[in-house]
């Protein structure tokens, strides 16, 4: 059976985001860039393989989660070994899956001080035990090692990435399909693009769910409101086709790839 801790406001180790992402990647091989990337579940079910052998079925743990629903999976998988353990701590999955920092960064704490408590100082190779498989926030791209060293040059030819632009300060405007594109500068991150990318296309397919409900509900109440109704429709089904930018590819790409990193964190 498992150590119980419990969160108390006041901890006598104050650790900080980065100490504690640091923490996560170092144990797990993880490549998790921020705190609320955790919101996918899966570095708490490898902890619990790690703390307590077969409590949690491996091959079943989604590690490079993206969407709510394997979040909650990974969640309900945890949940299930902490019963198993006998773990009195509550999961708030509903706000976990939502990838607030603060909620995350909480959970975070707790789960570190329950580590320490549980911790048997038994190896352990993680990388090993997912089979090899990376782990962090984001669509698999197979296994990753932070030795690798490839242009990002060689990374887009090989892999014939599409391209769209990113957001503007009024519109999200996408380029179509792209066989292949040049790249300007080489030490351009490649991965965080890459996510930025996916970041973008999820955001935009979250407000296009959210006007089809809108649109479900004005259908429905026409005879209420007809004129209000007959308003809102106008505006959602009004061709609001967006011009992409007028640059030319190589003007593009150069704009892209040339802008400064400044830290920024996808």
């Amino acid at each position: 059976m498992a150590v119980n801790v419990h969160s108390t406001n006041v901890s006598s180790q104050n650790w900080s985001r980065h100490e504690m992402l640091n923490w996560v990647n170092t144990q797990l091989k993880a490549e998790f860039t921020k705190i609320e990337e955790l919101c996918t579940g899966a570095a708490y079910c490898q902890f619990m393989d790690m703390l307590f052998p077969s409590s949690v079925a491996i091959k079943r743990i989604k590690f490079r989660a993206n969407q709510e629903h394997e979040f909650v999976h990974n969640f309900k998988l945890l949940q299930a070994s902490f019963q198993k353990k006998s773990v009195h701590k509550e999961i708030p999955i509903e706000r976990l899956i939502k990838g607030r920092f603060q909620d995350n960064f909480e959970f975070l704490q707790w789960f570190r001080k329950f580590f320490n408590a549980n911790n048997k100082g038994k190896a352990y190779n993680a990388l090993a035990a997912r089979d090899g498989m990376s782990m962090s926030f984001g669509p698999s791209t197979g296994s990753y090692s932070k030795n690798q060293s490839h242009s990002a040059r060689s990374v887009y030819s090989a892999h014939q990435v599409r391209t769209r632009t990113f957001v503007s300060d009024a519109h999200l405007t996408y380029r179509k399909e792209k066989d292949h594109i040049d790249v300007p500068n080489e030490n351009i991150d490649v991965r965080g693009v890459l996510q930025e990318l996916e970041r973008v296309e999820q955001e935009r397919d979250l407000y296009a769910s959210k006007l089809r409900d809108v649109k479900v509900v004005c259908e429905e109440n026409q005879e209420t409101n007809p004129e209000v109704v007959h308003k809102i429709l106008e505006i959602i089904n009004e061709d609001t086709s967006i011009e992409t930018f007028p640059y030319d590819d190589k003007t593009f790409n150069a704009e892209l790839f040339d802008q400064p990193n400044n830290g920024r964190q996808c």
